[in-house]
C-alpha cells in the first residue's frame, strides 16, 4: 500500500510505540519491576541561554526554579557507573537533556562515546549552540536530535533567548552543517515554543528550518503554571498560530519534512487535571536522572521532592531501581492524589492501563 504524504515520519511522536515492548506490558501486569525502557538524563544544570520562559530560570519564578541548584552536575565517575548499569540491566535508550544545556556537560564527549559503545539508543534535546566539534560527530549516530529553538530571525532570537546576536548565526551554521553530516537514520528536529514574541513567525519559521535541512518542526505552547493564566496568555495568539500551522502543513510537508502540532493538542489536555487511574505505568518506563544524581520517576516532577525515587550518591542505579523501597514507591504512588495537573504522559498511561487490563484471565486474547 502506498504511503500518504509525510506518513513515513509522522509516527515519531506516537503513544503506540509501547506495543513494540510486550515484555514490559507483561511485567506491569504481573507487578514485576523490570528495567526502564528509556532514561532521560540531565547531566548538568548549567546553560548558556537565558530563555525568558524557562521553568528552571530563577528570573521566571516558576516553582521548579526554586528546587534546582544551577551548579549541580553529575560527577564523571557516577555517569560512567550509570551507563554501565544501564547496559547491564537492559535499558534500551537514553535522552540527554536539561535541566541546563546537556552539551555544556564537561564530560559529554566521553558520555556520548560510551553510550554508543554500549549500544544504547542515543538521543539529545539541546539548544544547539554547541552542536559542533566532537560532540556533533557522536550525535550524528543518534536515533534523534532535537534543538529547542523558537525563532528564525536574529531580533526575535535575542528577545527570547537573551543572548548576543552572534549566537544566532553560529547556531544557524550548526543546524545546517549537522543536517548534512548526520546519519540518514538520525531524525533531526526543532522544538518551537510558541509565545507572544514569535507568534507571527510560525509559518516563516517552518519554511526557514526546512530550508536548513531539518526533518521536522514540533510546535508547543509556552507553558504557564496557572491553568487560567495559561489559557488567558494564549487566547490572543491561538487563531493566528493555528492558521499558520495549517498553512505550513499544506505548503511544506513532504516525505522529508513533517510538522508535529502539539500546540493545539495541549489545549485539549488543559481541562484534564485529574487522573483516571490509580497507578502510573510510565514511572517504570521513562524515569529521569537529574544533575543532582537523584532519580525521579516523572519528568513533570523532576527536581521536586514529590517525584524523587531515590539518590544515586550512595548507591548505584541498579541497586536503587530493584530495591524494595523503589518497588513500594511504584506500587503505592497514586496519580489520582499526586498528579492533579497537566500530565505529559496521560494519554500513554491510559493506553497502557487499557492494554494491561485487557489481558483478563487470558481466555479471550486470540479473538482480536
Amino acid at each position: 500500500m502506498e504511503k500518504e504524504k509525510g506518513e513515513q515520519i509522522t509516527e515519531k511522536y506516537c503513544d503506540l510505540k509501547i506495543m513494540w515492548h510486550p515484555d514490559k506490558i507483561h511485567s506491569l501486569r504481573t507487578q514485576e519491576v523490570t528495567a526502564p525502557l528509556c532514561i532521560r538524563i540531565k547531566p548538568t544544570n548549567r546553560c548558556d541561554h537565558r530563555c525568558f520562559y524557562c521553568s528552571y530560570n530563577p528570573e521566571v519564578g516558576n516553582v521548579l526554579s526554586e528546587c534546582i541548584n544551577l551548579r549541580d552536575e553529575i560527577p564523571r565517575e557516577k555517569m560512567m557507573e550509570i551507563l554501565s548499569d544501564m547496559r547491564d540491566i537492559g535499558v534500551k535508550a537514553v535522552t540527554y537533556s536539561g535541566g541546563g544545556e546537556p552539551l555544556l556537560y564537561r564530560h559529554i564527549d566521553e558520555t556520548l562515546k560510551k553510550t554508543l559503545e554500549y549500544k544504547i539508543d542515543l538521543s539529545a534535546i539541546t539548544n544547539g549552540q554547541r552542536l559542533n566539534e566532537e560532540r556533533a560527530d557522536y550525535l550524528c549516530h543518534a536515533k534523534w536530535v532535537r534543538i529547542s529553538l523558537d525563532s528564525c530571525k536574529p531580533e526575535t532570537f535575542i528577545k527570547t533567548r537573551r543572548v548576543p546576536e552572534s549566537f544566532f548565526y553560529a547556531l544557524k551554521g550548526n543546524i545546517n552543517k549537522f543536517s548534512q553530516k548526520k546519519d540518514r537514520g538520525c531524525e533531526f528536529g526543532i522544538n518551537f515554543v510558541v509565545n507572544h514574541i514569535n507568534a507571527d513567525e510560525v509559518y516563516e519559521a517552518a519554511k526557514f528550518f526546512k530550508e536548513l535541512g531539518v526533518n521536522h518542526l514540533k510546535l508547543t505552547p509556552r507553558w504557564i503554571d496557572a491553568e487560567g493564566e495559561w489559557l488567558k496568555y494564549h487566547e490572543p495568539l491561538k487563531v493566528k498560530v493555528t492558521e499558520q500551522i495549517a498553512r505550513a502543513k499544506e505548503d511544506l510537508v513532504d516525505k522529508n519534512f513533517a510538522i508535529f502540532d502539539t500546540y493545539e493538542n495541549d489545549f485539549k489536555l488543559t481541562g484534564v487535571p485529574v487522573r483516571t487511574y490509580s497507578t502510573c505505568p510510565m514511572m517504570q518506563i521513562v524515569p529521569v536522572i537529574g544533575a543532582d544524581s537523584i532519580v525521579y520517576f516523572c519528568h513533570d516532577k523532576a527536581y521536586m521532592q514529590s517525584g524523587a525515587l531515590g539518590s544515586l550518591k550512595d548507591k548505584s542505579l541498579k541497586e536503587l531501581w530493584f530495591s524494595p523501597e523503589a518497588k513500594k514507591r511504584f506500587e503505592e504512588f497514586n496519580p489520582k492524589n499526586g498528579c492533579q495537573q497537566h500530565c505529559t504522559y496521560d494519554s500513554r498511561n491510559i493506553l497502557i492501563k487499557r492494554m494491561v487490563n485487557s489481558y483478563g484471565d487470558g481466555s479471550h486474547i486470540n479473538f482480536i
